[in-house]
């Protein structure tokens, strides 16, 4: 090879020897770790010192450096959970940390007013630590701003720390933890640190021959720190289960390196500034040992009592349960024997209300007697309870049917009691005085009911009555006579509905109870094909439908038309499957009658 190939190839490797340093230098180096935790502002259970909870380090955390709006950097914690990478000097960035379910953190660096014997070979920053909160703010995302800034501190020649004023309560505790970590790694990093003479040698060995490990990058030397919140006392291997003799021993080492650091500084002239150094590097190590060591007892004397608490309210919270459990057995067993008694008194209850229902079935006119009397016709009956207010009678006198639809008030055992009432009196003057016309029926009822419930008394707040469409059907004439008190008639013939309206004064009440009482015969001629319908007002007063409203008269009139041509068995079933699909599953509210009589 010729000499000017050699002297090509000398040259190449200077230029690049030269290059890399130059590459390595006028950089910042930033290097430590990123953990994740649960602190959540908004919850305060046993109001103590805030203690921080670490889940861990966060593996796989993202870091983005952002320069004048742009990423110019992106790398990720390894799965130790630290960092590391390089930034240009000069120049101002946005550093934002972030993982899928945490809150991200920004910090801001400006780097452009850095001293140029410390830019020439570049700085560095290391030990620094950051929270990952997984607790986040409601309006997260919206604004994205640093919560401080690491500066160069010209007075100091150190990289300083500045945090953001928050505007709220939450964002100052939330960012609490952030701003004490960087402030640590500030104190380390300055602490540790000097500016040396750049041809002193980068390592320096200690009194005990154990070498200290020191990175120099543009003068200022910093000792690299291996300190991490989940292993804070790896240097001198304190034990994890301290107790305050290991405090005492650390603050006796403590005590003891102050005084030999204090008379070194006594001997002026005779002084060695790098055993200086290293006896001050040690210290700051062992005072960061110490704050840990007590950290950990206020941690350990934190759960203690945080078990003894746990404990209490366990001990308080059984005696409770016990207590709760005595009281409801206690009260089970008293709602047992309130149960069987109630069961008792509801079977005899119950027992009577059928037994009423045998009685006011026995004197409603059976099937086979209407059948007989009126072929083509029908009764729908459906009490709401048990027994009924609503009841039908039916007599012949002669070659007259007298036939009745009554709506007592009341329902239930009340309106029983009325219908029975009301039988006995419609025997009375139809079956034994044999009167058959119809406003006489009715008048002569009135003042049964009237002397019957003593409504003729001015104390007497009675007000109980009733309604009563009443028909007289007179074969030999082949007429209709009606009276209605209160309760209308139906004639439906041609696909019409022809309404027979009632006088409005009811049976019985207080409001007829000292005046005489006048109700109005109608004779309606007896044509071959029609139907007449006599009813009480549970039918159209019945809640139901898409929007539980009342059924009403309407629906009720064209139902009536709709089954106009059906046979009267047929009708009473229609008219059953009207009411049920219009109710649902409603409540019935009132007692239902409906009688059909074709001619």
């Amino acid at each position: 090879m010729s000499k000017n190939h050699l002297l090509f190839l000398l040259v190449f490797f200077i230029n690049s020897n030269l290059f890399s340093q130059h590459a390595a230098s006028e950089h910042l180096l930033v290097e430590g770790l990123v953990y994740g935790y649960k602190y959540d502002p908004t919850i305060r259970l046993f109001k103590k010192d805030k203690q921080l909870k670490i889940d861990g380090v966060l593996e796989n955390a993202k870091i983005e450096v952002v320069n004048g709006g742009q990423i110019i950097l992106s790398t990720h914690t390894n799965t130790k959970g630290s960092f590391s990478f390089k930034i240009k000097l000069g120049r101002s960035y946005l550093l934002e940390f972030s993982k899928e379910g945490y809150s991200s953190i920004i910090i801001a660096i400006d780097l452009t007013n850095v001293p140029e014997q410390f830019s020439k070979n570049g700085i560095q920053f290391v030990g620094t630590e950051f929270l990952l909160n997984q607790f986040q703010f409601k309006n997260e995302g919206k604004t994205k701003e640093p919560f401080g800034t690491l500066f160069f501190n010209t007075q100091g020649n150190y990289l300083d720390f500045k945090q953001t004023e928050q505007s709220s309560r939450k964002q100052r505790e939330y960012y609490d933890n952030p701003f004490s970590m960087i402030q640590s790694a500030v104190k380390k990093n300055k602490t540790n640190s000097q500016i040396i003479d750049s041809k002193k040698t980068n390592k320096i060995s200690t009194t005990k021959g154990d070498e200290i490990n020191k990175t120099s990058v543009g003068g200022i030397r910093t000792l690299k720190q291996k300190d991490t919140l989940t292993g804070v006392f790896s240097k001198i291997k304190v034990k994890n289960n301290l107790n305050q003799e290991d405090i005492l021993v650390l603050e006796e080492r403590v005590n003891q390196l102050k005084e030999e650091i204090e008379q070194d500084l006594l001997k002026s002239g005779e002084i060695d500034s790098v055993r200086l150094l290293e006896k001050k590097n040690i210290l700051n190590n062992l005072e960061n040992e110490l704050i840990g060591a007590k950290k950990i007892i206020e941690l350990q004397k934190s759960r203690i009592s945080t078990q003894r608490q746990l404990l209490f309210v366990s001990v308080a919270s059984l005696i409770l349960l016990l207590g709760m459990m005595f009281i409801i057995l206690r009260f089970n067993k008293q709602k047992k024997e309130v149960y069987i008694q109630l069961k008792e008194k509801n079977k005899k209850i119950t027992d009577s209300i059928n037994y009423a229902k045998r009685i006011q079935e026995s004197i409603l006119p059976s099937e086979q007697e209407i059948k007989k009397l009126l072929p083509d016709s029908f009764i729908y009956f459906q009490p709401r309870d048990v027994v009924s207010g609503d009841f039908y009678w039916l007599s012949i006198i002669g070659k007259k049917i007298v036939i009745a639809c009554i709506d007592c008030t009341g329902h239930g055992i009340p309106g029983a009691f009325m219908s029975l009432i009301g039988n006995t009196l419609l025997n009375e003057i139809v079956n034994e005085k044999e009167i058959v016309d119809p406003s006489k029926i009715l008048k002569a009822l009135h003042h049964g009911i009237v002397k019957s419930l003593h409504q003729e008394d001015k104390n007497n707040s009675s007000k109980d009555g009733m309604e009563i469409s009443l028909c007289v059907i007179d074969k030999e004439t082949n007429t209709i006579n009606y009276a209605g008190a209160m309760n209308p008639m139906y004639i439906v013939k041609g696909g019409d509905v022809l309404v027979v309206k009632p006088d409005i004064n009811s049976i019985g009440g207080d409001g007829f109870k000292n005046n005489e009482v006048l109700f109005t015969n109608q004779v309606v001629p007896i044509e071959k094909g029609m139907t007449i319908y006599m009813f009480t007002d549970g039918y159209m007063d019945q809640f139901g439908g898409t929007e539980n409203k009342k059924y009403n008269v309407k629906n009720f009139q064209e139902l009536l038309i709709h089954i106009q041509k059906m046979n009267m068995d047929e009708q009473k079933g229609e008219i059953e499957k009207a009411i049920q699909i219009w109710k649902g599953n409603q409540k019935q509210i009132d007692d239902m009658l409906v009688i059909g009589i074709r001619f």
